[in-house]
């Protein structure tokens, strides 16, 4: 397997350090001290491209790999981090464009979330608690989802368009509103090595791989399809 990047993407880091260090960089305390929006480098990341990498080529996009999408994403941390969530939020909307409404749930192998699983990202939780953590929806979607999720019957159907007037049908099975207890895998991963801590001024953080967490979700939901349902005295959220 060939992990060295390609000639594109050695350019494309060029480019996007240059443009991190002299436009976004000499900036970034200003706008973190004056609580402004930089629309003009939100333009400018339009500009390259960077706000429609994982948008299908149909709608404008690049169709570009999660790598290349690394890629940017760092190198623009480099000159200001909150730029960064600019090009994740784009390309959030382009997955969902793309092929996140093909299936008729929210946490499906083609979201963001089955995405992750699927090349066993990193997770990162600043500020958050495992109870937020979408990705164990996903696993609840894959061995439980008549237990965790609304029936078919009564799925939800949105008339979409898109900017060509083309008409897309989205048909939508909401997860139901259940007493999760979400923390007993944090308790897992912390036994078995798998969960960072770390503290960023007044947030904890948590950071494991989606593969991990993946893992002991299905393993604990293969031998008990309800246990995500806490039972009395057990932490939960309604959710």
């Amino acid at each position: 397997m060939d992990f060295a990047y390609t000639p594109e993407q050695e350019e494309l880091i060029r480019t996007l350090r240059t443009f991190a260090r002299k436009e976004l960089a000499p900036r970034s305390q200003q706008w973190d001290r004056t609580g402004a929006l930089p629309w003009d480098a939100w333009r400018q990341m339009g500009e390259l491209g960077l706000l429609g990498l994982r948008a299908p080529a149909a709608y404008g996009g690049q169709d570009a790999d999660l790598v290349t999408m690394g890629i940017a994403t760092e190198e623009i941390a480099r000159g200001d981090f909150s730029c960064t969530y600019g090009i994740q939020l784009a390309n959030l909307a382009g997955e969902i464009l793309g092929y996140h409404h093909l299936d008729e749930t929210p946490c499906s192998e083609r979201s963001p979330v089955g995405l992750l699983a699927r090349h066993d990202g990193w997770i990162l939780m600043m500020g958050t608690t495992m109870d937020s953590c979408t990705l164990i929806h996903h696993v609840e979607e894959m061995i439980a989802p008549d237990l965790y999720l609304r029936p078919a019957a009564q799925r939800e159907t949105y008339f979409c368009h898109d900017r060509h007037g083309r008409e897309v049908t989205v048909h939508l099975r909401r997860h139901l509103r259940l007493p999760r207890d979400f923390w007993q895998f944090q308790d897992m991963l912390a036994a078995q090595g798998e969960l960072r801590l770390a503290r960023v001024d007044n947030s904890v953080c948590r950071a494991f791989r989606a593969g991990a967490l993946v893992r002991l979700v299905t393993e604990t939901l293969t031998r008990r399809p309800d246990a995500i349902i806490a039972r009395p005295g057990q932490r939960y959220r309604m959710m």
